[in-house]
């Protein structure tokens, strides 16, 4: 419409039709061409939060860990559950428990670790940004974290401070120590990384395959398993220095392996 000239009727219809095409364009734009009524669309909206790792205790004691820092925990067996506030909006991918102590790591070098049963959680500083992967302990003081570049993270005080090392692959998934000084490490590409001296230092390992490797289980000092792409399953008999592939009737990815005994073990994925 023009200021200062007489306004017909037409002119009203003709602004009108302006409106409804111009808010016609900018609802298209804006929902798409598949919009619906509210009350009776044909389509819904929702945002989803994966689970990304899982920790039991007991059976009653169970942790998940997920997606947007989300660290859910049940102290009945499920029937309820608590999200834990860790002040992250990272997404967290590894959990493990040692001497009463509970280590959630994820992305952006997040680590949290709590000693009281998840009634409270300490941010521990990582010294690096890279995305943790996998963690592990064997006690309350000694601990391990792996992640992309390759880099291995390991404290002796709890997690009050964190050392670095490198292992020498582009990515690291998972990890396992028997004790203080001996451990094993997975990765892409068929990464196996092995130490001797508590993580400072990691010597490769033909691990007979160069599937990406995403978890490991471990039975005793010997029996060793990994799993990871396309259905692989590698194992070794003698603590990680050799390696050998099973056969497995699966081909998708498996990201998680267990094992009860040298007999009985599940992987999935």
């Amino acid at each position: 419409l023009q200021q200062g000239r007489i306004v017909t009727d037409a002119d009203w219809n003709e602004q009108a039709d302006l409106t409804q095409h111009r808010a016609r364009l900018t609802a298209r734009d804006v929902i798409g061409p598949s919009g619906a009524p509210f009350d009776a669309a044909g389509f819904g909206l929702h945002a989803d939060t994966r689970a990304l790792a899982v920790l039991a205790l007991n059976d009653n004691v169970v942790w998940i860990a997920a997606e947007d820092g989300a660290l859910l925990g049940t102290t009945n067996g499920g029937a309820t559950w608590d999200v834990a506030d860790l002040g992250t909006a990272a997404h967290l991918r590894a959990l493990a428990t040692a001497g009463g102590t509970v280590w959630v790591v994820g992305d952006g070098g997040v680590i949290r670790a709590s000693s009281d049963g998840g009634l409270s959680w300490q941010v521990q500083d990582s010294g690096t940004l890279q995305s943790l992967r996998g963690v592990t302990a064997v006690d309350a003081w000694h601990a391990w974290v792996v992640g992309t570049d390759g880099i291995v993270l390991s404290t002796e005080d709890g997690g009050a401070s964190w050392q670095t090392a490198q292992s020498g692959t582009a990515r690291l998934r998972a990890l396992h120590f028997v004790d203080t000084v001996n451990g094993l490490a997975v990765g892409l590409q068929g990464a196996v990384r092995v130490t001797a001296d508590g993580g400072t230092t990691w010597i490769a390992v033909d691990s007979s395959t160069t599937a990406h490797l995403l978890s490991v289980a471990r039975v005793g000092t010997d029996s060793i398993w990994a799993a990871g792409y396309d259905g692989t399953i590698i194992r070794s008999q003698d603590g990680g220095g050799t390696w050998m592939r099973c056969d497995t009737p699966s081909t998708p990815t498996l990201r998680a392996i267990a094992f009860a005994d040298t007999e009985r073990g599940w992987a999935g994925g």
